[in-house]
């Protein structure tokens, strides 16, 4: 178990939840397009800022992402302060977000991974205020469920 700087958030697939964690240094807008992914695409919060990261001893093994205590069903939203919000208690892990500058993002990027807790996961980097971006978080983890 270890605790990260991370938004995450669940995206449904059916009767399932999808587990996306969103990365980025302070102010890189971790939250504003958790926000956008909840109020527009039906995601649900799973923890804002600081995400707990358990691995599940499955076949293959896999990682889940669940809130601390203290902020369960609570977000940060700039200019309305810490408001409670739909969320889900836990979700499986299935992208990793990476946020980043416009000009770092490659239009055809290399496949790569984001490695934490000895999982390597499929990684996205974007930029999270462009308008597009909830759209490629969604498109990237539909495309990873369907695999």
């Amino acid at each position: 178990m270890s605790k990260i700087h991370a938004t995450s958030i669940a995206l449904p697939f059916g009767n399932e939840w999808a587990g996306v964690l969103i990365i980025g240094p302070s102010g890189s807008g971790k939250s504003d397009l958790a926000l956008r992914l909840i109020m527009e695409s039906g995601a649900r919060l799973i923890a804002d800022d600081q995400t707990i990261i358990n691995q599940r001893q499955t076949d293959p093994i896999t990682l889940t992402a669940t809130a601390p205590k203290n902020i369960i069903g609570r977000m940060e939203v700039r200019g309305l302060g810490i408001v409670p919000i739909d969320f889900v208690e836990k979700a499986p892990i299935v992208l990793a977000v990476i946020l980043c500058p416009a000009d770092k993002i490659e239009r055809l990027p290399p496949e790569e991974g984001y490695f934490l807790e000895g999982i390597t996961l499929p990684m996205l980097k974007i930029n999270a205020f462009e308008a597009s971006a909830p759209s490629k978080i969604k498109l990237a983890t539909k495309l990873l469920i369907s695999l």
